[in-house]
């Protein structure tokens, strides 16, 4: 009837009927293998090798906190009346989503220039972005933004919603 309606000819399904098409509602459907309705829980796990071994390793120490025994750098820079340049271990342990491509020492330029300002010359109001471009400081773009980023991980500095530094 729809062909002659329509006017077209329709494809036809010559493929033998599946098991599905043929069953009674008497015959019950039998799937054609039984793990695949066995659950995850029924099967144990495969036991890794030593290269999986060794990441799961990995990856359990990488979430462990670590403790030491010596001060932390943070705690002896809000002591110290001197810089203490942040160190190759400490900027490395910044996450690379933050460090970017900046550079150690780029880093550690801004954070002389910074510290100068508020310990040498006594000034307690944050630098704005303005402020620090007059004194010669690239922080804006991805890199200058990273160099802040990193010394605030670091727990050195404080940036504002505006963006405004302030040394800790």
């Amino acid at each position: 009837q729809l062909r002659e309606t329509l006017g077209i000819e329709l494809p036809t399904n010559d493929a033998p009927p599946t098991s599905l098409e043929t069953a009674t509602p008497t015959q019950p459907v039998v799937p054609q293998s039984d793990h695949q309705c066995q659950s995850n829980q029924d099967q144990s796990p495969e036991p890794l090798d030593t290269s999986e071994r060794q990441n799961s390793d990995l990856r359990a120490q990488s979430t462990e906190p670590l403790h030491t025994s010596e001060p932390q750098n943070s705690d002896l820079r809000a002591q110290s009346s001197e810089i203490i340049p942040v160190s190759s271990k400490e900027f490395m342990s910044v996450s690379s989503l933050i460090r970017g491509r900046v550079k150690l020492e780029d880093v550690n330029k801004t954070y002389q220039m910074i510290w100068t300002r508020f310990k040498e010359e006594g000034k307690t109001d944050p630098l704005t972005p303005g402020d620090m471009y007059k004194m010669g400081l690239k922080v804006t773009g991805q890199t200058g933004e990273a160099k802040l980023k990193v010394l605030r991980a670091l727990k050195i500095v404080h940036i504002s919603n505006k963006g405004a530094v302030k040394l800790l």
